[in-house]
């Protein structure tokens, strides 16, 4: 059985999923391991580009301070890097982050 933590990600996840499909990007991948990191979600977007978007859902604000560690961003970096590599085209990396029953937010992008 899933946590509830596990169980907001992945409500939070599909939501994101479902919010940016409907905004004309397709879905190429869910929970992705790459040797750098695990990306949430990875879209090819309406212009051509990849994105990568890691998604942060909290069911208490302080949550949402804490966002990504900088172990975190470097290894989500390096997986952009390789990615932006291994396709031969630029990949935007995003955070979006809302709490729970709020909406999305673009906290950052990096």
């Amino acid at each position: 059985m899933a946590s509830k933590s596990t169980s907001l990600g992945l409500h939070s996840e599909a939501r994101v999923e479902r919010a940016f499909e409907l905004r004309g990007y397709r879905t190429l991948e869910r929970r992705w391991r790459t040797p750098f990191a695990e990306l949430d979600l990875v879209f090819a977007a309406p212009d051509g580009e990849l994105l990568i978007v890691e998604v942060k859902s909290s069911d208490w604000p302080e949550g949402m301070l804490a966002g990504l560690s900088r172990r975190q961003r470097v290894r989500l970096l390096r997986a952009r890097e390789w990615l932006a590599e291994r396709e031969g085209r630029e990949v935007r990396l995003w955070l979006i982050t809302f709490e729970a029953g709020a909406r999305l937010r673009v906290m950052s992008i990096f």
